[in-house]
């Protein structure tokens, strides 16, 4: 009889084992399904933080005109005036004022 008890005790312990097992197999299944979406969100913010930080980066232009003492920054309205044929570009400040050009406001 004391045979017939360890049995039943093992089976019963084995039965516990493998309902645990399973309630691991699915919470490791449902990480893994959170997992990917947290990726899936990660990846889409990289994305946008790569746009803004382009954004930023990017180097600003200095344009002046052949005729003019005066540079300005590409997106000044008056830098927008100044004809194709006589624009001149720099790629940094310092280029434009060792051309001994002044900063119009928008470059100051």
């Amino acid at each position: 009889m004391k045979t017939k008890q360890i049995e039943d005790n093992v089976k019963l312990s084995f039965n516990f084992v493998r309902s645990d097992v399973i309630a691991l197999q699915n919470e490791i299944l449902g990480m893994r399904a959170t997992q990917r979406t947290i990726m899936q969100a990660v990846n889409q913010l990289n994305a946008k933080i790569e746009k803004l930080g382009n954004k930023k980066t990017r180097k600003k232009k200095y344009v002046s005109s052949k005729a003019s003492n005066k540079f300005h920054i590409e997106e000044c309205p008056f830098a927008h005036r100044i004809k194709a044929s006589n624009k001149v570009v720099f790629d940094n400040k310092l280029d434009a004022i060792n051309e001994s050009l002044s900063a119009c406001e928008c470059a100051a």
